[in-house]
């Protein structure tokens, strides 16, 4: 158990690690509920620029895990 955690994480991974991370993500919510945790594939939006939307994920949370299956 993490115990009572704030801050905040974005899980970043190629589309083949995609089954992994979102495992991963889920037992980070279970385990540290009080982690904000974004997965990048899930936030991005049609008609956004890529690298931004990249750029700012990365600029909006305290770690960044990246991923590669």
């Amino acid at each position: 158990m993490l115990g009572r955690q704030t801050g905040s994480v974005s899980l970043s991974y190629a589309s083949k690690g995609e089954r992994f991370t979102k495992a991963l993500r889920e037992k980070l919510r279970r385990k540290a509920p009080g982690v904000e945790i974004k997965q990048d594939r899930i936030l991005r939006e049609g008609g956004v620029g890529w690298c931004k939307q990249i750029t700012d994920a990365i600029d909006s949370v305290d770690f960044l895990v990246s991923i590669q299956r």
